[in-house]
This record gives C-alpha cells, sequence and structure tokens, in this order.
C-alpha cells in the first residue's frame, strides 16, 4: 500500500472511531475489573455479602438471636481459635473430617458483633503452652489442638482456667452414617453450640444433671449430651454412696466415692472454687446426698428396685429441695409378675404423682412403620393444659409426631387431675400436686385386650405449696418408654423427640437452653433467592448495564458530532 493511502486509511473515521471504541470497551472492562477487585477486598474486610444459601449457612437465625438477646451474661467471654485467623478463615472443600473452622469462625465473628462483651482471640497451642495449660484441667477430656475452640471467661481474680468450654471442630457438625458404615457430614450445628457454651458461662455457678447409678440404670449417651448442650454439667449419682464436701469457706460442691472412681482419675478439681484434690488422700465420711446444684436427677430404665433409703432421698429432693425429676422405664411386658422387681418405684410413682404404672403387657400400633426392634407407634400431644405450660417453648413442632417403642401404659388418679372445690390437683394438706398426661397414644394403639382408646405414655407433676404459694416447685416426668431417649430417636431429625426434652427441661428448670435452633444441612448447595434479593439482582442488570452501554455510546455520538 502506498504511503498515501496507507495515511488515509489511518486519518479514516472507521480506524479512529473504531479505535475509540476499542479503547472505550478497554477502559470499561478495566473499571469493572477494579471495582471487583475493590468491592471483593472490602466484602472480606467488613463481611459484605449476600447469604443466598437456602439453609442460610452464613447467618444467624433468629431464635439465636433472641437466645441470646435474652439470656443474661454479664461477664466477659471469649472466643478463643488455637490457631492465627488466616487459618481459622480457611475454607476446606472436603468436610468429612469436620475439621472445618470457616463456618464456625463466620458464625463467632458475627457473635462477636452482636454481643458487646464477646471477643475472639486467635492463640497458637504450641507457641502459647503455659495459656493452654490453663485449658488442660484433669477433669477436661479435650486437650486443645489446632482444631479446638475455646468459650472461656475469667474467674473474679481476672484468670482462665475454671469456667469454660473446650470444644473440637467436628462437634460444630451433625453425621450420619454412610452406606458403608463410614461416618459422613450432614449439617452445621454451630449455633447450637455456641449458645450452649456462652449459656452455660452465664451462671455463676454451672448448674449439674445427676443421673442415678447403682440399679442397672444405663447411662443414656444422647440424653447426657442433650444436658450439656443445655449447658448443664452430667454427673452420676449412686444414691448409697459416701460423699466429701470442698473445703474452701462457703464452696459446698460435694463428690460422691464412687462418682470419683468411675472416672479413674488420680486429682479431681472443684468446679465452683478450683481447688485441686488429690483421691487416695481425701477422706469421704459423709453419707451422700442429692446436691443442691442438681437442676434435674435422672432415673433411666432401672432394672433392680430402689430401696426404702432411696425413695426416700428422691421424695426428700422433690418436696424439700424443690428439685426436678425425670424418669423412664423399661416395660417387662409379659416378663412381669405379681413380685414386680420395681414395686418401691412403682409404688412411689403412685403415691408420689398418683401414677399408676401397668407393664403387664406392651403397646402396640399396628398403624407404625418402622422396622426396628421396638413396638413402635408415634404418639400425639394430650389435650390439656400441660402441653401449653411444658411445651410453651416449642414453637416449629409441625406436623411430626414424637416415637415410642415397648411402652407401657400409665394411669392418672383422676384426684389429681380432676378439679375438686375448683382447685386443679390432689390436697395433701400442705400442698397441691397435680398430675397431668402429656403424650398419648392414637385410638389406633392397643393395650392388651384393651383396644379403640388412647394410653397415657407421658406424665408430667407439679407441686404447689400452701405455706408461699410458690407455684410449679418441683416437677416430676414420668416416661412408660426407655426407648424415647434411645440415641436414633434423639438424634434423627425426623421425630420431636429432643425438642419435647428440651421444652420439658426448660420448662421445669427455669433455665435458659437452645431451643428451636436446628442444625442446617449440607444437602443442598443450590443457590436459593429471596423475592427481594432477585429483584435487586434484576433491577441492576436491566438498568446499570444498559446505562453504562449507553453513556459510551452518547460520548461516542457527541465526539463524532464534534469533529
Amino acid at each position: 500500500m502506498k504511503r498515501g493511502n496507507l495515511k488515509s486509511f489511518a486519518d479514516s473515521k472507521k480506524i479512529k472511531y473504531g479505535t475509540l471504541n476499542t479503547i472505550f470497551i478497554t477502559v470499561v472492562i478495566a473499571i469493572v475489573i477494579v471495582l471487583n477487585s475493590i468491592v471483593t477486598t472490602l466484602g472480606d474486610a467488613f463481611g459484605w455479602y449476600l447469604d443466598m444459601t437456602e439453609e442460610q449457612l452464613f447467618t444467624l437465625s433468629d431464635p439465636f438471636v433472641e437466645l441470646l438477646d435474652n439470656a443474661t451474661v454479664n461477664s466477659s467471654i471469649d472466643i478463643i481459635f488455637c490457631c492465627d485467623k488466616d487459618e481459622a478463615e480457611k475454607n476446606f472443600a472436603d468436610l468429612s473430617t469436620g475439621n472445618v473452622l470457616s463456618y464456625v469462625h463466620s458464625t463467632a465473628t458475627q457473635i462477636e458483633d452482636r454481643l458487646d462483651n464477646v471477643s475472639i482471640l486467635y492463640v497458637d497451642p504450641i507457641k502459647e503452652y503455659n495459656f493452654m495449660k490453663k485449658f488442660n484441667q484433669a477433669s477436661n477430656t479435650i486437650s486443645p489442638n489446632e482444631y479446638t475452640v475455646i468459650v472461656a471467661r475469667k474467674d473474679k481474680n481476672g484468670e482462665y482456667g475454671t469456667m469454660y468450654r473446650t470444644l473440637t471442630a467436628a462437634s460444630f457438625y451433625t453425621f450420619n452414617k454412610a452406606a458403608d458404615g463410614t461416618r459422613e457430614i450432614y449439617g452445621y450445628n454451630g449455633e447450637q453450640t455456641f449458645a450452649t457454651a456462652i449459656l452455660s458461662l452465664a451462671y455463676e455457678f454451672t448448674p449439674s444433671a445427676y443421673f442415678v447409678q447403682g440399679h442397672g440404670e444405663p447411662l443414656p449417651t444422647e440424653l447426657a449430651t442433650l444436658f450439656v448442650n443445655c449447658g448443664f454439667n452430667v454427673r452420676t449419682l449412686y444414691l448409697d454412696d459416701t460423699q466429701f464436701t470442698c473445703q474452701t469457706k462457703n464452696c459446698g460442691e460435694s463428690w460422691g466415692k464412687r462418682e470419683l472412681e468411675d472416672y479413674e482419675q488420680d486429682t479431681f478439681v472443684c468446679g465452683r472454687c478450683g481447688k485441686k484434690y488429690e483421691l487416695d488422700k481425701t477422706v469421704f465420711d459423709e453419707k451422700r446426698v442429692i446436691p443442691t446444684d442438681a437442676v434435674a436427677v435422672v432415673v433411666n430404665k432401672p432394672s433392680m428396685d430402689y430401696s426404702n433409703s432411696d425413695i426416700s432421698m428422691l421424695s426428700g429432693y422433690l418436696t424439700v429441695d424443690k428439685g426436678s425429676l425425670m424418669c423412664f422405664i423399661d416395660p417387662l411386658g409379659e416378663k412381669a409378675d405379681v413380685a414386680h422387681p420395681l414395686k418401691n418405684l412403682y409404688d412411689f410413682f403412685e403415691f408420689k404423682a398418683g401414677v399408676t404404672v401397668d407393664d403387664s403387657n406392651l403397646i402396640v400400633d399396628s398403624s407404625t412403620t418402622s422396622n426396628s426392634e421396638y413396638n413402635d407407634f408415634r404418639g400425639v400431644i394430650s389435650s390439656n393444659n400441660a402441653a401449653s405450660t411444658y411445651l410453651n417453648a416449642m414453637k416449629n413442632y409441625g406436623t411430626a409426631r414424637p416415637i415410642f417403642g415397648n411402652a407401657a401404659s400409665l394411669s392418672v388418679d383422676p384426684k389429681y387431675s380432676s378439679a375438686e372445690n375448683g382447685q386443679l390437683g390432689y390436697d395433701d394438706g400442705t400442698a397441691v400436686v397435680y398430675t397431668l398426661p402429656l403424650i398419648d397414644t392414637t385410638t389406633d394403639a392397643t393395650f392388651g385386650d384393651q383396644r379403640d382408646k388412647a394410653h397415657t405414655v407421658m406424665t408430667i407433676t407439679a407441686f404447689q405449696s400452701k405455706v408461699d404459694g410458690q407455684h410449679d416447685a418441683y416437677s416430676y416426668m414420668l416416661v412408660s418408654s426407655g426407648s424415647f431417649i434411645d440415641d436414633s430417636y434423639l438424634k434423627s431429625s425426623m421425630y420431636p423427640n429432643e425438642k419435647i426434652l428440651l421444652s420439658v427441661v426448660h420448662s421445669t428448670t427455669q433455665k435458659n437452653v437452645p431451643i428451636n435452633l436446628d442444625f442446617k444441612t449440607f444437602n443442598d448447595y443450590t443457590l436459593d433467592m429471596t423475592s427481594r434479593q432477585s429483584t435487586t439482582i434484576f433491577i441492576c442488570l436491566i438498568t446499570i448495564l444498559p446505562l453504562i452501554v449507553v453513556g459510551v455510546g452518547v460520548i461516542i455520538m457527541v465526539r463524532r458530532k464534534n469533529r
């Protein structure tokens, strides 16, 4: 091409404005890239994001926020990650082990923003060994490592070591058993885990739930975990034991000899004052009493009867200490005879609560679809004010019904449940005791030759003192089926057994417990936008981008006219 023709081609409008278009497009793309980088950086720094996951995995739920707002937590609480911040924020692709801190850290930062008295610390467990020793007492079985989260508060001397919860990363998740028998992660349970730890540290002294032992009672793992998740200490109680009381002035903490021997430790530490004792140098010379910090005592499926002394202790705990008793029985069915192996205990039920236990047969429901080893059936909430009184905290009960298996039939003496002289319950002269059904069977269930009628399988008893008028001074729950608290039933999201127990614990102990904090599943990773979010994105797409294009076009058109 000749030089003149080349110059003419370069000066042509097509080349000039084509070049200008290219420059504008390049500039716009560059601006978009820069803006994206700036917004991403600021979003990471200030937590700007839209949580469009179906389960709102990265957002605090309304029940959790409500629980924290209503909780009285006067002390400063620290959430300690045993690693640096970058490691805590790391998001692993493989969730199978549960050693994932990113979800946990996200929840922790939101809690820190929500509560003025909660702070996050990052501590290296190797470099800060002496600091970590404070969270590795003999009574604690979890040694801090990089996948550990510690929720702690300082004592009155400003020191750590007596009030804390040590949690593994895996404790913030729920797991299912895979088809090949291995464990696979199923959901994120961070809100309940954090709520448990924070609420437990809100008490000056952590309340305890005691599981009675010594009569063949198995320790129900999931029920014990439920109490731990309510912020309680879980301890064992031998009613015929001897005890030792802490020597620190005004402490009053006590331990049973057989209880400590079960722990197989050489030393033990007082949970109230932090004083350390050596087991072999401790003299247990007092008769065991039910400790005053026992907000609940659990009797679970005993196979041997309780002595008169045992019954007396339980009775005093209810009427004098105004405690809460939860009893789960394992009916004998056809094995029951005249000389019943639990006669004293059953007589106690009848005398104290007006409840007669008939376990000569097992309840059978032909409509059940379960393939378990039990005679399973689904219960229904009784149509009386017991449900509204003791299950009022259950807001998300839904259509699911609690499941029972191998259950006996409970009958309540009418004088305890009927209104006499305008008063609900039985007046024994010093108090009014009333017992109401809490859960019944449907009329499809049968019990021996009794058909086409509902049978009571759970009752609740309350006490109102005539001396000071104190209402519900103690409570007493009786469940005619030990399988109600089986691990498989409490773990399953299909049944509300756990929700019912949480509500009863909340109502009877008057303690804040993490009710309605459901775990969030990882089953569905699809984005689930609300109508408001989708409308916002739609408006952006149909307005902002076209406006940019129109703006560029106007600039080009003006430039052409001014040439």
